[in-house]
């Protein structure tokens, strides 16, 4: 009966140190997650900035005399 004992509390530790790793690798995934997407978010703010400031130079040069006008 003590050798039984024996086995389940060892079957047991192996079980909880198997759910520890997994919950570390999970908390690793979810960092290694967390900073992919903050990299895809900055990449996709930047590409639309990017966007904007062409826009922005297009209706400058197509409104160029207007705005030397304006200038006076």
């Amino acid at each position: 009966m003590h050798i039984r004992c024996n086995i389940i509390t060892d079957n047991n530790r192996k079980m909880e140190d198997v759910i520890l790793k997994g919950k570390r690798n999970l908390k690793k995934l979810t960092e290694e997650n967390k900073k992919e997407a903050k990299g895809s978010i900055k990449s996709t703010k930047t590409k639309e900035q990017d966007e904007i400031e062409s826009l922005m130079d297009s209706v400058i040069c197509e409104n160029k005399e207007a705005l030397n006008e304006l200038a006076k």
